[in-house]
């Protein structure tokens, strides 16, 4: 028609690597859900593997989808009357969602000096319409000490002040969550490349030390995505071949502990949990740890705050893993678990569990909500059943 006004295009092309076959989400968070009849006009986007064919499309409306492991291109098309407004948008932002397939626990503090020193972490605690209560959050060990994200990456997840309650309704039922994001600095990323691969003060690697642990960190990033895919027997493959070089690596044995105290599988091995839990424990100086502890600690060097955190680290992997020792030792006496695999020395089982428990409450309050359930099975086992009721009672809504 005379009247119609050109149409322009802009082609943006993005390269895509998926470590790992699963869901992805591509998101442009400045047009994502545009309508059509908007001012923009349409978006439409491609993506192709290696061999040039396309694996899925979409317009700027997310939605997952599932991709084969390799790498691939994403061709995004806009078209538009306004050839200046497609010119400003030559870096539009790719955002990629993938889902870690875990759970990463975020604690709370009740000031900003617990939260920075990993001090006692905030109790649960009701509050009555009106009253507020202030608190920190601090970034997990997990996340901090990973390989798995890098410089730029958020990880993305919610908050609830509240438990769910099916006797009440709408929103009550369930409380609304909150978004919560942590954002991977460069700073982060530097810091575990310096934790991973530094020597102390004044030895200078060779080329060939530096090729080894290079080839050992590359290592240790696929032996994770073994870890992320359940691929059990090509992560034990992997890891025997790493701590065949570093027998006493403690990624690795804290990676074989999570992968099989998994929560759909945890039970089909419950003694091979706590064997991967005692190789952790076999390589953490609890006593260098209670000295550090036992008195409050100001770093302000570089050198002291990188110590603060190497400690602090092991202090919650020490605590983490006296955890899943305890309910890998509790579990061996669940009805389904000793249907087929009956307890074959329960004098034993007290002993470990007790002694297990006894140094997990060196460490932390285990009445707090994260460790109640051992608390609580710890009292049934006493037969001190008023106080795993009373236990119980705290933190139902």
């Amino acid at each position: 028609m005379p009247d119609t006004k050109p149409l322009y295009e802009l082609q943006l092309e993005y390269a895509i690597d998926q470590a790992n076959a699963g869901t992805a989400t591509f998101r442009f968070p400045a047009i994502d859900e545009l309508l059509y009849e908007s001012a923009l006009g349409s978006t439409f986007w491609t993506l192709t593997d290696q061999a040039g064919r396309e694996v899925a499309h979409d317009d700027a409306w997310p939605d997952a989808k599932r991709l084969d492991k390799g790498s691939h291109s994403l061709r995004m098309r806009v078209v538009s009357t306004d050839a200046a407004r497609l010119e400003a948008m030559r870096d539009l932002e790719l955002c990629v969602d993938r889902p870690i397939g875990r759970t990463i626990s975020i604690t709370a503090y009740p000031d900003r000096l617990s939260a920075s020193r990993g001090d006692a972490a905030l109790r649960a605690e009701s509050l009555e319409i009106g009253q507020q209560r202030g608190f920190f959050l601090a970034t997990p060990s997990a996340v901090r000490s990973s390989t798995e994200w890098s410089a730029g990456d958020e990880l993305l997840g919610e908050i609830r002040y509240g438990k769910s309650d099916s006797s009440r309704f709408g929103s009550q039922h369930r409380p609304e969550a909150y978004p919560l994001r942590i954002s991977i600095s460069a700073a982060k990323n530097a810091a575990s490349e310096r934790s991973t691969t530094s020597k102390p003060t004044g030895a200078k690697k060779s080329p060939k030390q530096q090729l080894d642990e290079a080839v050992f960190d590359a290592k240790l990033r696929v032996l994770e995505s073994h870890a992320a895919a359940r691929d059990e027997r090509g992560f034990e493959q992997l890891a025997a071949e790493l701590l065949e070089q570093r027998p006493r690596h403690l990624p690795v044995l804290v990676a074989r502990l999570k992968l099989l105290d998994d929560e759909q599988h945890r039970k089909q091995h419950l003694p091979r949990v706590v064997e991967a839990a005692d190789a952790v424990l076999k390589q953490i100086n609890t006593r260098q740890l209670a000295q550090y502890f036992g008195v409050r600690h100001d770093p302000e060097s570089v050198a002291e705050r990188e110590r603060h955190e190497s400690m602090t680290e092991q202090r919650a992997t020490l605590i983490d893993t006296l955890y899943r020792k305890g309910r890998a030792l509790g579990y061996m006496e669940l009805p389904d678990v000793v249907a087929k695999h009956p307890i074959r020395d329960q004098a034993a089982l007290d002993a470990a569990f007790e002694a297990n428990f006894r140094e997990l409450a060196q460490w932390v309050d285990t009445t707090e909500q994260q460790y109640v359930l051992l608390h609580i099975r710890a009292e049934r086992r006493q037969q001190r059943y008023g106080e795993a009721l009373a236990l119980l009672n705290r933190y139902l809504p």
